[in-house]
This record gives C-alpha cells, sequence and structure tokens, in this order.
C-alpha cells in the first residue's frame, strides 16, 4: 500500500469516527462541544453494536407498540 492510499484510509475512518460520535451526541441530546468521557465510550460501543432489528425492537417498545 502507499503512502496515498494510506493516507485516504486513514482518513476516511477517521471521519466515520467522528461522524459516529456526533450522530450519538445527537441521539442522546449531548451539548455541542461535548466530549466523550470513558464512560460515555462504553456506551457509545453497545450503541454502535446494536443492529436493525434491536433499534426496531426498541423503538416498538419505547412506543408501547410491542
Amino acid at each position: 500500500m502507499d503512502a496515498a492510499t494510506a493516507t485516504v484510509i486513514t482518513s476516511s475512518i477517521a471521519q466515520g469516527i467522528v461522524s459516529l460520535v456526533e450522530a450519538f451526541r445527537l441521539h442522546t441530546g449531548k451539548p455541542e462541544g461535548w466530549k466523550p468521557s470513558h464512560e460515555d465510550w462504553l456506551e457509545l460501543e453497545l450503541w454502535a453494536a446494536k443492529t436493525p432489528e434491536d433499534i426496531k425492537r426498541e423503538a416498538r417498545e419505547r412506543l408501547s407498540l410491542s
């Protein structure tokens, strides 16, 4: 792998992480400029590991639709 390819891959991964953290911030109602704590990272990892089925099930439970 050449240096240019490695740079593109690294940049893409970094942008993905930033996007994930921003989505999590918005989802959890954190204020702008929020920086994740250790506990936030643990919660973020659990949130990111959810499957679409998990998300749908949780939404049904929140809306009492079972």
